[in-house]
């Protein structure tokens, strides 16, 4: 089973610049973070590099795509 993932940029917390569109792809995951209201877990990719899920606060503007985890 595959999935595709376009490299959407992301919004930029303090600024609301949208940032990296065509270069990066920023999602969140289903899983949130326990305990910690304003961050979320994600997951990022580059070019070359797929980056696991990494915890991050929730002001930033990541894609949403319903994906069974």
């Amino acid at each position: 089973e595959s999935y595709f993932y376009t490299p959407s940029g992301c919004r930029q917390y303090n600024n609301g610049n949208i940032t990296a569109v065509g270069m990066n792809g920023y999602y969140w995951s289903a899983n949130p973070l326990g305990g910690v209201v304003q961050n979320a877990m994600n997951f990022q990719f580059d070019r070359t590099t797929i980056y696991g899920q990494t915890s991050i606060n929730r002001s930033y503007g990541y894609c949403i795509r319903p994906v069974k985890e």
